[in-house]
Protein backbone atom coordinates (compact mmCIF):
# COMPACT_ATOMS: atom_id res chain seq x y z
CA UNK A 1 0.00 0.00 0.00
CA UNK A 2 2.72 2.35 0.68
CA UNK A 3 4.32 1.65 -2.32
CA UNK A 4 1.20 2.58 -4.14
CA UNK A 5 0.72 5.65 -2.54
CA UNK A 6 4.18 6.76 -3.30
CA UNK A 7 3.56 5.88 -6.78
CA UNK A 8 0.23 7.57 -6.75
CA UNK A 9 2.32 10.68 -5.64
CA UNK A 10 4.81 10.52 -8.27
CA UNK A 11 2.33 10.97 -10.84
CA UNK A 12 1.01 13.34 -9.38
CA UNK A 13 3.92 15.33 -8.89
CA UNK A 14 4.77 14.82 -12.62
CA UNK A 15 1.57 16.18 -13.95
CA UNK A 16 1.85 19.66 -12.04
CA UNK A 17 2.83 22.60 -14.41
CA UNK A 18 5.99 23.61 -14.94
CA UNK A 19 5.81 27.60 -14.49
CA UNK A 20 9.32 27.20 -15.50
CA UNK A 21 8.83 26.55 -19.09
CA UNK A 22 9.49 29.16 -21.74
CA UNK A 23 5.47 28.90 -22.86
CA UNK A 24 4.74 30.19 -19.35
CA UNK A 25 6.81 33.22 -19.31
CA UNK A 26 5.68 36.25 -21.64
CA UNK A 27 6.78 39.23 -22.41
CA UNK A 28 3.52 40.97 -23.22
CA UNK A 29 5.19 44.35 -23.89
CA UNK A 30 5.88 43.48 -27.38
CA UNK A 31 2.53 42.02 -27.89
CA UNK A 32 -0.05 43.58 -30.09
CA UNK A 33 -2.74 43.18 -32.14
CA UNK A 34 -2.26 40.92 -35.32
CA UNK A 35 -3.66 43.71 -37.13
CA UNK A 36 -1.37 46.33 -36.05
CA UNK A 37 1.97 44.72 -36.72
CA UNK A 38 4.36 46.68 -38.70
CA UNK A 39 3.81 45.27 -42.30
CA UNK A 40 0.59 43.80 -41.77
CA UNK A 41 -1.25 45.83 -44.33
CA UNK A 42 1.44 45.38 -46.74
CA UNK A 43 0.06 43.93 -50.24
CA UNK A 44 -3.66 43.86 -49.01
CA UNK A 45 -6.37 45.63 -50.86
CA UNK A 46 -8.19 46.87 -47.54
CA UNK A 47 -6.86 49.94 -45.94
CA UNK A 48 -5.07 49.65 -43.17
CA UNK A 49 -7.18 53.07 -42.04
CA UNK A 50 -10.01 50.83 -41.35
CA UNK A 51 -8.49 49.81 -38.58
CA UNK A 52 -6.15 52.46 -37.88
CA UNK A 53 -6.47 53.86 -33.79
CA UNK A 54 -8.39 56.97 -35.32
CA UNK A 55 -11.33 55.01 -37.02
CA UNK A 56 -12.42 52.39 -34.08
CA UNK A 57 -15.84 54.44 -33.65
CA UNK A 58 -17.28 51.41 -36.12
CA UNK A 59 -15.32 48.53 -33.88
CA UNK A 60 -16.28 46.76 -31.19
CA UNK A 61 -14.72 48.39 -28.28
CA UNK A 62 -15.82 48.75 -24.30
CA UNK A 63 -18.00 46.01 -22.82
CA UNK A 64 -17.86 44.82 -19.81
CA UNK A 65 -15.70 42.08 -17.48
CA UNK A 66 -16.62 39.03 -17.17
CA UNK A 67 -16.89 36.30 -14.41
CA UNK A 68 -13.87 34.21 -14.62
CA UNK A 69 -14.97 30.86 -16.75
CA UNK A 70 -18.08 32.41 -17.82
CA UNK A 71 -16.68 31.72 -21.37
CA UNK A 72 -14.75 28.92 -21.15
CA UNK A 73 -14.55 27.95 -24.85
CA UNK A 74 -12.37 31.85 -25.46
CA UNK A 75 -8.93 31.49 -26.00
CA UNK A 76 -6.06 33.74 -26.13
CA UNK A 77 -3.55 33.49 -29.13
CA UNK A 78 -0.59 34.72 -29.39
CA UNK A 79 1.67 34.15 -32.52
CA UNK A 80 5.73 34.53 -32.87
CA UNK A 81 6.91 36.48 -35.82
CA UNK A 82 10.20 37.77 -36.89
CA UNK A 83 9.07 41.42 -36.25
CA UNK A 84 7.28 40.36 -32.58
CA UNK A 85 3.97 38.75 -31.28
CA UNK A 86 0.22 39.16 -32.39
CA UNK A 87 -2.28 38.72 -30.12
CA UNK A 88 -5.64 37.05 -31.60
CA UNK A 89 -8.69 35.55 -30.19
CA UNK A 90 -10.05 32.05 -30.93
CA UNK A 91 -12.64 29.42 -29.58
CA UNK A 92 -12.35 25.59 -28.90
CA UNK A 93 -14.28 23.60 -31.19
CA UNK A 94 -12.86 19.98 -31.13
CA UNK A 95 -10.77 18.08 -28.40
CA UNK A 96 -7.60 19.58 -30.48
CA UNK A 97 -8.93 22.44 -32.56
CA UNK A 98 -9.11 25.61 -32.22
CA UNK A 99 -11.44 28.36 -34.34
CA UNK A 100 -9.45 31.64 -35.08
CA UNK A 101 -8.95 33.89 -37.85
CA UNK A 102 -6.39 32.63 -41.01
CA UNK A 103 -4.90 35.76 -40.61
CA UNK A 104 -3.45 35.45 -37.62
CA UNK A 105 -1.07 33.00 -37.76
CA UNK A 106 -0.57 32.82 -41.15
CA UNK A 107 3.63 33.92 -41.30
CA UNK A 108 4.32 33.08 -37.48
CA UNK A 109 6.92 30.65 -36.36
CA UNK A 110 4.65 29.32 -33.61
CA UNK A 111 1.52 29.46 -31.86
CA UNK A 112 1.33 29.40 -28.38
CA UNK A 113 -2.85 28.99 -27.18
CA UNK A 114 -3.52 30.03 -23.78
CA UNK A 115 -7.30 28.34 -22.44
CA UNK A 116 -8.75 28.75 -19.20
CA UNK A 117 -7.32 32.75 -18.78
CA UNK A 118 -9.19 35.44 -17.13
CA UNK A 119 -5.76 37.69 -16.67
CA UNK A 120 -3.85 37.10 -19.85
CA UNK A 121 -1.36 38.94 -18.41
CA UNK A 122 -0.32 36.67 -14.99
CA UNK A 123 -0.21 32.76 -14.25
CA UNK A 124 -3.59 31.64 -12.95
CA UNK A 125 -3.77 27.82 -12.09
CA UNK A 126 -7.10 27.74 -14.39
CA UNK A 127 -4.54 27.90 -17.47
CA UNK A 128 -3.49 25.76 -19.96
CA UNK A 129 -1.62 27.02 -22.73
CA UNK A 130 -0.43 24.93 -25.70
CA UNK A 131 2.31 25.48 -28.77
CA UNK A 132 0.98 24.81 -31.76
CA UNK A 133 3.74 24.84 -34.64
CA UNK A 134 3.14 25.77 -38.51
CA UNK A 135 3.03 22.75 -39.71
CA UNK A 136 -0.23 22.51 -37.36
CA UNK A 137 -2.53 25.23 -39.14
CA UNK A 138 -5.32 24.45 -41.55
CA UNK A 139 -5.98 27.59 -43.17
CA UNK A 140 -9.44 27.44 -45.77
CA UNK A 141 -8.40 26.30 -49.23
CA UNK A 142 -10.12 29.83 -50.62
CA UNK A 143 -8.48 32.36 -48.11
CA UNK A 144 -7.62 35.45 -49.76
CA UNK A 145 -4.81 37.39 -48.04
CA UNK A 146 -5.71 40.45 -50.17
CA UNK A 147 -8.90 40.97 -49.32
CA UNK A 148 -9.34 38.58 -46.17
CA UNK A 149 -11.86 36.68 -47.72
CA UNK A 150 -12.49 33.15 -46.37
CA UNK A 151 -10.23 34.64 -43.21
CA UNK A 152 -10.84 30.73 -41.09
CA UNK A 153 -8.50 28.77 -39.52
CA UNK A 154 -7.67 25.82 -37.53
CA UNK A 155 -4.85 25.21 -34.93
CA UNK A 156 -4.60 21.77 -33.89
CA UNK A 157 -2.81 21.62 -30.77
CA UNK A 158 0.05 18.86 -30.02
CA UNK A 159 -2.28 16.88 -27.57
CA UNK A 160 -5.93 16.53 -26.06
CA UNK A 161 -7.23 19.93 -24.30
CA UNK A 162 -8.61 18.65 -20.88
CA UNK A 163 -11.98 20.04 -19.68
CA UNK A 164 -13.18 21.81 -16.94
CA UNK A 165 -14.90 24.37 -15.67
CA UNK A 166 -12.89 26.69 -16.91
CA UNK A 167 -11.73 25.18 -20.51
CA UNK A 168 -15.07 23.73 -23.01
CA UNK A 169 -15.79 23.83 -26.37
CA UNK A 170 -18.05 26.13 -27.53
CA UNK A 171 -21.67 25.05 -29.28
CA UNK A 172 -21.94 25.62 -32.45
CA UNK A 173 -24.92 26.01 -34.79
CA UNK A 174 -27.12 22.82 -35.79
CA UNK A 175 -28.23 24.83 -38.75
CA UNK A 176 -24.96 26.08 -40.72
CA UNK A 177 -27.60 27.75 -43.62
CA UNK A 178 -28.99 30.17 -40.30
CA UNK A 179 -27.81 33.70 -40.69
CA UNK A 180 -28.77 35.03 -36.71
CA UNK A 181 -29.76 38.23 -38.60
CA UNK A 182 -31.49 39.99 -35.93
CA UNK A 183 -29.81 37.78 -32.91
CA UNK A 184 -28.15 39.53 -30.41
CA UNK A 185 -24.12 38.43 -30.99
CA UNK A 186 -21.44 38.39 -28.09
CA UNK A 187 -18.60 39.25 -28.70
CA UNK A 188 -15.28 37.86 -25.80
CA UNK A 189 -12.00 38.85 -25.55
CA UNK A 190 -9.24 40.92 -24.91
CA UNK A 191 -9.73 43.97 -27.01
CA UNK A 192 -9.27 46.99 -27.05
CA UNK A 193 -11.39 49.09 -24.10
CA UNK A 194 -11.53 52.25 -25.78
CA UNK A 195 -11.09 53.39 -29.60
CA UNK A 196 -8.02 54.46 -28.37
CA UNK A 197 -6.88 52.35 -25.73
CA UNK A 198 -4.63 49.64 -24.94
CA UNK A 199 -5.93 46.42 -25.08
CA UNK A 200 -7.64 44.56 -22.18
CA UNK A 201 -5.52 42.41 -19.34
CA UNK A 202 -8.67 40.58 -18.31
CA UNK A 203 -11.47 39.18 -20.35
CA UNK A 204 -14.38 41.08 -21.43
CA UNK A 205 -17.63 40.86 -23.21
CA UNK A 206 -19.69 42.99 -25.36
CA UNK A 207 -23.17 42.65 -26.93
CA UNK A 208 -24.71 43.78 -30.33
CA UNK A 209 -26.77 42.79 -33.28
CA UNK A 210 -25.92 40.96 -35.86
CA UNK A 211 -26.44 42.42 -39.27
CA UNK A 212 -27.07 40.61 -42.89
CA UNK A 213 -24.10 40.84 -45.12
CA UNK A 214 -26.43 42.39 -47.51
CA UNK A 215 -26.59 45.36 -44.94
CA UNK A 216 -22.88 45.14 -43.73
CA UNK A 217 -21.71 45.69 -47.26
CA UNK A 218 -23.76 48.53 -47.77
CA UNK A 219 -22.64 50.25 -44.67
CA UNK A 220 -18.66 48.88 -44.61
Amino acid sequence: MKFLLLALLAVAASAEIDYSAPEWNIDWSNAVSIEEMPGFWDGRDLPAAVFASNARSSRIVGGVEVVHGEHPYQASILMTFGTGQGLCGGSLIGPRSILTAAHCPIGSSSTLVIMGAHNRLIIEPEQARQTVPAANYRIHASYSSATLANDIAILIAPTTWTLTANIARIALPGNIAEQFAGFRGTSTGWGRTTNTGATSAVMRRAVNNIITNAVCAATY
